[in-house]
Order: C-alpha cells, then sequence, then structure tokens
C-alpha cells in the first residue's frame, strides 16, 4: 500500500530567483527530488507560465518579437494573477510549492533591465509579494559574464532576454541585489560547487520544515 505524502498545513511557499545561468532551476529539480524522498507532497511551477493561460503567454513572451517594454511588463502582470489563484489552491492542498522566479523577476527584469515606468512596475511586484506571501526567497548570485556564458551554452537557439546585451544582466543584477534588500531574501553565492549550493538552500527549506513540525499540535487522543 503507498504512503500517503506528508503535507504542510496552510502550504508552504520556496522562490528561487536569480539571473540567467544561475542555476536556480536545476536547483529547483534538486530539491523536489530531495523533499519527495522524504515523501513531502511538492510542486513546482514557473513564471513566465506556470498556469495553462501563463504558459501560452510565456510561449509569446519568449519569442524574438520587438515591442515596447511595457508590453513585457503587462504580460507578466497577466500571468502573475493566474499564478497566485494556482499558488493559492496549493497552499490548500498542503503542497510545497517551488517557484521558479516570482514578482521579483519584474522588478529585476522590467523595471531595472528595461527601464520600465517604476510606478506601475512596483505596483505588480509589491502586489504579487504580498498575495503569494513567500515562507522564503532565495536568490542566487553570480556575475552576469558567467551566469550568461552558462545560460547561452544550454541553448542553440537564445530567447528573447537571452539575446540581450551583458550591460543589460549588470541591470538585472543590480535589480536583484535591491530586491534582496527590500525583501530580506536570502542570498546564496551560485560560485560555489553544485552540492554546496543544494546544501546551503536545503539548510534552509529544512530549517522551515522543522520548525513547522515543531509548532504543530499533536493528534487528539483516540476516545475508546
Amino acid at each position: 500500500m503507498e504512503q500517503e505524502q506528508k503535507r504542510f498545513n496552510g502550504g508552504l511557499l520556496v522562490i528561487f530567483e536569480g539571473i540567467d545561468g544561475a542555476g536556480k532551476t536545476t536547483e529547483v529539480r534538486r530539491v523536489q527530488e530531495a523533499l519527495k524522498s522524504e515523501n513531502w507532497f511538492v510542486v513546482n511551477r514557473r513564471t513566465p507560465g506556470g498556469t495553462a493561460i501563463g504558459e501560452e503567454l510565456r510561449t509569446t513572451m519568449m519569442r524574438p518579437i520587438s515591442r515596447p517594454a511595457m508590453t513585457d511588463l503587462y504580460i507578466s502582470a497577466a500571468i502573475q494573477e493566474a499564478l497566485i489563484e494556482e499558488i493559492e489552491s496549493q497552499r490548500q492542498n498542503g503542497a510545497i510549492i517551488l517557484l521558479d522566479r516570482s514578482p521579483l523577476s519584474i522588478a529585476a527584469y522590467q523595471i531595472y533591465g528595461s527601464g520600465v515606468n517604476p510606478e506601475i512596475g512596483w505596483h505588480f511586484v509589491d502586489d504579487g509579494m504580498a498575495r503569494m506571501k513567500p515562507n522564503v526567497t532565495l536568490i542566487y548570485d553570480c556575475p552576469p559574464k558567467v551566469g550568461l556564458k552558462r545560460a547561452r551554452s544550454l541553448s542553440n537557439q537564445f530567447d528573447y532576454f537571452e539575446s540581450k546585451p551583458e550591460s543589460y544582466f549588470e541591470k538585472v543584477s543590480e535589480g536583484y541585489k535591491a530586491v534582496a534588500e527590500k525583501y530580506n531574501a536570502v542570498v546564496l553565492d551560485a560560485n560555489q560547487p553544485i552540492e554546496t549550493v543544494h546544501a546551503q538552500t536545503m539548510h534552509h527549506i529544512s530549517s522551515l520544515l522543522q520548525q513547522s513540525a515543531s509548532q504543530a499540535t499533536p493528534p487528539a487522543p483516540v476516545q475508546s
């Protein structure tokens, strides 16, 4: 008989962030495997994407089509709205949700990188973070040149953002430094060996799980 998966009361949201090539997507997969091996109910989602409509909009967004920067902002906002609903649903299911990118990418890529109207951009960032309520936000940090080299070595065809110049990603990197401070994110050095990065990631997630277990209400005794 298959053992029932463990669920987290109220759900748990872990955000993984960083510039292209920082290794966050690889880490999401590794964390998912580690938690599933411990029989946790785990789902991973991404943004852009994360829902049926979000994936369709992602496909359009990643195409190398010339457009105003504000267009990307509003596409991101539409994707985010559907994703917030999906995250709330998974929270109610007691899932540990691993989110590859978040509203913070709007700040890093679009406000800092593309220079969209900051007042409008920050509205969507702040609203998204307030409604998602992440339990921990992890930002994987590496020099833009290193990240770009990694990202481009994995693909023969760069998407709309990967094709941008290194100067763009330097602005994105500055954006992540700003949001890390504003949202009290955990910054991990992505230049370390992959096993070290994974161990540090699991340390932060395990701490949340242990804290929850210590605060859990024991089951009521069975009445005879």
